[in-house]
């Protein structure tokens, strides 16, 4: 709302983008629920039954237990650091684009 105010002039930026927000919440709420249960009444396998002999799994090998050493937790905190990095380093080249 900061861009529209100082280029634009448009005073009423931040109230004008909650509404939006707003509205595409509740739009989604309204057309993705129909829509969601349109999908899961027709999906079904390719034989007509539906597939609820399939169990789902999170995980390649799910009755091993992960334990959590320092060396997972480093590695977990390494790629955290690493997306905060790579995100700050795209914000500052949008600086002065059309995208800020």
């Amino acid at each position: 709302s900061k861009l529209f105010i100082e280029r634009y002039g448009f005073t009423n930026a931040t109230e004008v983008a909650m509404a939006c927000a707003t509205f595409g919440l509740v739009l989604g709420g309204l057309i993705g629920g129909p829509v969601a249960r349109y999908l899961v009444k027709h999906s079904t396998t390719p034989d007509g039954m539906p597939d609820d002999q399939a169990v789902p799994t999170a995980f390649e090998k799910p009755d091993v237990g992960r334990m959590i050493t320092s060396l997972v937790l480093i590695e977990t905190i390494a790629l955290i650091a690493i997306c905060l990095t790579v995100g700050k380093i795209v914000a500052q080249m949008l600086v002065g684009t059309v995208l800020e």
